[in-house]
């Protein structure tokens, strides 16, 4: 039952690394999860791009946890933060690890993480990239077709049929309603 619950989430950055020549970067989020295989990472999730801000604020999306984690509250999420490029050719700013579990404790202190670029850990001086805060973390239940039905809700079917003669023979292709030869209708509105 825990796998048709979804989660509401919504973060922002501060002070992230300028990536651009240009301008500020244009950062977004990519959230993955671990799979079987250690190293191994499925994309679940991208938020939008901010363009040219350095301290970007993203909008909340919601989840299902079956997405987020396969429904495994520990399970581990990789959030990479990069800065976009036209060319699909985006540029890591850097990423951090946390679980499911972990950002439905909400916001606070558990859930400020620095984001770290591998490339400049080696520096004596780095410190991190950034940093991604958890704004709001919202666990609501997703409910079914069914469990709708069951709680009252009604449905009308309507159903109509075109009697029109003048649409012509369906087999003619000047027809409104010409049936192709594979079996389909197409309907051309005038």
């Amino acid at each position: 039952s825990m796998c048709k619950d979804e989660l509401e989430l919504q973060f922002l950055a501060k002070k992230l690394d300028k990536k651009d020549w240009f301008g500020s970067s244009d950062p977004f989020l990519q959230i993955s999860r671990s799979n079987e295989q250690p190293g191994d990472f499925t994309i679940v999730h991208r938020t939008e791009h901010i363009n040219n801000n350095l301290n970007p604020v993203w909008k909340k999306f919601v989840i299902s946890i079956r997405a987020l984690c396969n429904g495994d509250l520990d399970r581990n999420l990789r959030f990479e933060c990069l800065d976009y490029n036209n060319s699909g050719n985006h540029s890591p700013i850097g990423d951090f690890y946390t679980t499911a579990r972990q950002l439905m404790d909400g916001p606070g202190p558990n859930n400020i993480y620095p984001v770290l670029n591998k490339k400049k850990s080696t520096k004596r001086s780095y410190k991190n990239s950034g940093m991604i805060q958890l704004m709001n973390s919202k666990s609501q239940k997703a409910h079914s077709f069914l469990e709708y039905i069951g709680g009252g809700t009604e449905l009308a079917c309507t159903i109509s049929i075109d009697f029109t003669a003048s649409n012509g023979n369906p087999m003619s292709p000047e027809s409104l309603h010409h049936f192709m030869p594979n079996g389909m209708y197409m309907h051309i509105s005038r």
